[in-house]
């Protein structure tokens, strides 16, 4: 159980430079358009019952307002938030032709800040390293000394691991039911 708890939340080290084999990997990533909208959703929704989103997506009138943000801040890059309205921006990544991945980052109530907002892989792309990626060109989209934060379920193990690899460290806000993690981009 404590080795556990260390492996967890007790890693850290820099952000790692992107390897020639994840940047060759991110050949498809690139802005959201609107027909990446229906799969970042959906990835959305299939992901709750992992415990990796919030429960309350799958309520009619949260789905129409996850519509509605997805959809904004493809189209205008912002989107209103329990914070008013906030820079906000999806990123994608196709392998081919097909999404199998996207990031989403909005701008906190704190101006240059940013949250790592939402990230989801297909499940069958997992384990080969396009979270990692996905990441680490997310990050790259903003200017250096960016401060970046991330809120995590619990049951998210695998994304807090790697965050805490890639060098994001525990805040002190911590929530009950989720992780928060910070980061200074280089």
């Amino acid at each position: 159980m404590i080795n556990w708890f260390k492996r967890t939340f007790e890693q850290s080290s820099d952000l790692n430079r992107a390897t020639a084999e994840e940047i060759l990997r991110c050949d498809g990533f690139q802005e959201a358009s609107s027909e990446d909208a229906q799969f970042i959703f959906d990835s959305i929704l299939s992901e709750i019952s992992n415990g990796h989103f919030s429960s309350n997506y799958l309520l009619p009138l949260a789905q129409r307002g996850l519509i509605h943000q997805i959809e904004t801040s493809i189209q205008s890059r912002h989107s209103i938030t329990h914070r008013g309205k906030c820079e906000s921006i999806i990123y994608i990544f196709l392998s081919g032709n097909c999404p199998i991945g996207f990031s989403w980052v909005v701008e906190t109530e704190k101006t240059g800040e940013r949250e790592l907002y939402m990230l989801a892989v297909s499940p069958n792309h997992r384990n080969k390293g396009i979270g990692k990626a996905l990441i680490l060109h997310t990050i790259a989209q903003f200017p250096s000394k960016t401060k970046f934060f991330a809120r995590l379920y619990f049951s998210s193990l695998i994304m807090l691991r790697t965050l805490r690899a890639m060098g994001f460290k525990r805040g002190i806000k911590q929530g009950k039911k989720t992780v928060w993690l910070s980061y200074v981009s280089d």
